[in-house]
């Protein structure tokens, strides 16, 4: 169980490096807000929700020491998706793929991957009774 909760660190770390080298896709965001009336706030609390996934992630090996508190803190941010936790926004989902934003939809897809690795981290360190394999592989 633990090689696999090594393998999910390895992943988010590898999905963090590649969002800090992408800039946010502010173009895709005009066009739906411009197109579907999404309203002013939606590219500001997209890029809020992207930070507070990739605030977690930016702990790498580091999330292996979270206490219970930090752990339910992090599963509790992370518990909703962007448009389940704003749904105002839902009417835009169905706008947002490969061909009309690229750019936006690769952001969310990476972003949705790395929400739903860090939820797999923390459940399994939750049902993980070998406290010393977990300090190993976070050594």
């Amino acid at each position: 169980m633990n090689d696999n909760i090594e393998v999910k660190v390895k992943e988010i770390q590898r999905l963090y490096a590649e969002d800090l080298s992408s800039p946010f896709p502010y173009q895709d965001c005009r066009r739906l807000q411009d197109s579907f009336e999404a309203g002013e706030d939606f590219a500001a609390q997209l890029n809020l929700y992207f930070s507070t996934v990739a605030g977690f992630c930016s702990w790498g090996k580091r999330i292996l020491h979270w206490n219970e508190t930090k752990r339910k803190e992090a599963a509790d941010l992370l518990a909703k998706s962007f448009f389940e936790d704003l749904p105002q926004y839902q009417k835009l989902e169905k706008h947002i793929n490969k061909i009309e934003t690229p750019e936006l939809y690769k952001e969310i897809e990476r972003h949705e991957t790395m929400r739903r690795t860090l939820l797999d981290i923390i459940s399994r360190l939750e049902k993980s009774g070998n406290k010393q394999e977990i300090e190993e592989i976070a050594a």
